[in-house]
């Protein structure tokens, strides 16, 4: 039994630390410029794991998901004009 709570905390921790480096190269791409295609390619791979892990549980897809909205938004929307 423990290995298997051993097992399902791994992933957990897996899925926060691939929802950060994606909202993490998002912000780098938004504020530099840089890593564009890297961004993107982690946030279709984020939104992809938030669909399978929210289908599964939702606790275990809640990370992944909020993550892929956040960097959606950073992505996506469009730099204010000053």
């Amino acid at each position: 039994m423990e290995s298997l709570a051993l097992l399902v905390v791994y992933i957990y921790l897996a899925l926060i630390a691939v929802s950060l480096a994606t909202f993490t190269f998002s912000l780098i791409n938004r504020s530099k410029g840089k890593f564009r295609k890297t961004s993107i390619v982690l946030f279709v791979a984020t939104s992809l794991i938030a669909l399978w892990a929210t289908s599964v549980v939702f606790a275990l897809g809640f990370i992944p998901l909020l993550s892929a909205i956040l960097s959606g938004l950073v992505l996506f929307l469009p730099k204010r004009r000053a």
